[in-house]
C-alpha cells in the first residue's frame, strides 16, 4: 500500500496515522465524550488535505495511467471489502440472504448512508483525486503560470464547484459512488496543495520567520482545538459563521491539521509510519479490526466512559489491522495482480 518508509515523509505518514486514529474514536459516537465533536470537525477533511500535498505531482503522466494507478492501489482493495463486509455482518448478526445482498448492492453503489457501514470513503477519494488531476491536466497549459499559480486556480474551481453544487443540491441528497462527497472533499484536496506550496515558500525565507510562524500556528492551532473539544468554537463565530458557513469549517480544519502535524512531529517513528502508509485499507478494514475488541467490552461489560479508552482500543484495532486484517488481502491481490501482468497479450 506504499513506498518503503525510507522514501517517505515521517512526520506526515505519522500525521496519517493520528488520522486514521480519530476516524476510529470518532466512529464510538458520544461514547468518546468531548472528542467526538472534536474529530467530527476535521478528521476526514483533513486527510483529504494531507493527501493534496503531493496533487500536482507525475502531472506528466497520462489519464489512464491515473485510473489503473488509482484502481490498483485503492479500488481494488475496496472491491475486496465490498464482498467481505456483507459476509461480516451476516456472521455477526445473523442476517439472512436477502438483507446480505441489500448491503453487498449498497457497499457496491457507495452511496453514503447512516447504520451500518457506508463504504463510501474510497470511492470518494479516487473521485476527488481524479477531478484534480483532469483539471491540473488542463490548467498546466496556461502560459506563464508555475506550480503554485496552478495550485491556486485549481482551489478557486473547486471552491466555484462546491458554491454552486451547495446552491443547486439538498445538503441531505446521498448520491451513488458518493458523488455527493466530492464537491467539499475535492476543495480540501486543493486546499492541501495550497496550503503546501505555502509551506514550501517558507522555507526559503529566514530561519527567524519560519521558527515565529511555527511557532504562532503551534499556540493557535492547539488553541482552538481545545476550544472544539469543549464544543465552544460555534460561539466564536457568531454571525461569520452563519453567514460564511464553509468559513469556521476550513478555519477549523486548516488549525486542527496543524496541531495534529505538531504532535506527529513529537511522536514521529518509522512504526507509526508503517501504519501510516495504509491509510485508505485502514479506514476500510476498521469494522473488521474493531469488532473483536468492541465485543469483548460488552461480554467483560466494561464502559468506554474514560476518556482513555477509545483510544487504547483504536489503537488494538489499528495494530490488528495493520498487521493481522490487511496482510493477507495485501498478499493476495498482489499474486493476482503480478498473474494477471503475466498473461500474453
Amino acid at each position: 500500500m506504499g513506498a518503503p518508509a525510507k522514501n517517505r515523509n515521517l512526520t506526515i505518514d505519522t500525521a496519517k496515522f493520528l488520522l486514521i486514529l480519530s476516524i476510529f474514536v470518532f466512529h464510538y459516537g458520544t461514547a468518546a465524550g468531548g472528542w467526538y465533536p472534536l474529530f467530527s470537525a476535521f478528521h476526514v477533511p483533513a486527510f483529504f488535505m494531507v493527501s493534496g500535498f503531493w496533487a500536482l505531482n507525475r502531472m506528466d503522466r497520462s489519464v489512464w495511467w491515473f485510473i489503473k494507478n488509482a484502481f490498483r492501489k485503492y479500488l481494488l482493495l475496496w472491491l475486496c471489502f465490498v464482498l467481505i463486509y456483507p459476509v461480516f455482518y451476516t456472521l455477526t448478526e445473523g442476517y439472512g440472504w436477502r438483507t446480505t445482498w441489500m448491503l453487498f448492492v449498497r457497499y457496491l453503489c457507495a452511496v453514503r448512508e447512516s447504520g451500518i457501514g457506508g463504504m463510501w470513503f474510497v470511492p470518494a477519494f479516487f473521485l476527488v483525486s481524479l477531478c484534480y488531476f483532469l483539471t491540473a491536466k488542463v490548467i498546466a497549459h496556461i502560459p506563464r503560470l508555475g506550480q503554485t499559480g496552478q495550485a491556486w486556480l485549481n482551489l478557486l474551481i473547486a471552491l466555484g464547484v462546491l458554491l454552486v453544487y451547495q446552491q443547486l443540491v439538498p445538503s441531505d441528497k446521498r448520491l451513488l459512488f458518493s458523488l455527493d462527497q466530492v464537491p467539499l472533499h475535492w476543495f480540501f484536496y486543493a486546499l492541501g496543495r495550497v496550503v503546501y506550496s505555502g509551506y514550501l515558500w517558507l522555507k526559503t525565507r529566514g530561519r527567524g520567520r519560519q521558527t515565529t510562524v511555527l511557532a504562532l500556528s503551534a499556540v493557535i492551532s492547539l488553541g482552538y482545538m481545545t476550544m472544539m473539544y469543549y464544543h465552544i468554537d460555534d460561539r466564536l463565530w457568531g454571525g461569520v459563521g452563519k453567514a460564511f458557513p464553509l468559513l469556521p469549517q476550513t478555519v477549523g480544519v486548516m488549525l486542527s491539521l496543524c496541531g495534529v502535524f505538531w504532535v506527529a512531529r513529537a511522536i514521529q517513528c518509522r512504526f507509526l509510519v508503517r501504519i501510516g502508509q495504509s491509510t485508505l485499507g485502514l479506514c476500510l478494514c476498521e469494522q473488521l479490526a474493531k469488532a473483536p475488541f468492541t465485543k469483548a467490552l460488552e461480554l467483560l461489560e466494561v464502559s468506554l466512559t474514560a476518556a482513555w479508552m477509545p483510544f487504547v482500543l483504536s489503537l488494538a484495532a489499528l495494530l490488528a489491522g495493520c498487521f493481522i486484517v490487511l496482510p493477507p488481502i495485501e498478499w493476495t491481490l498482489s499474486r493476482l495482480s503480478r498473474q494477471v501482468r503475466a498473461l500474453p497479450t
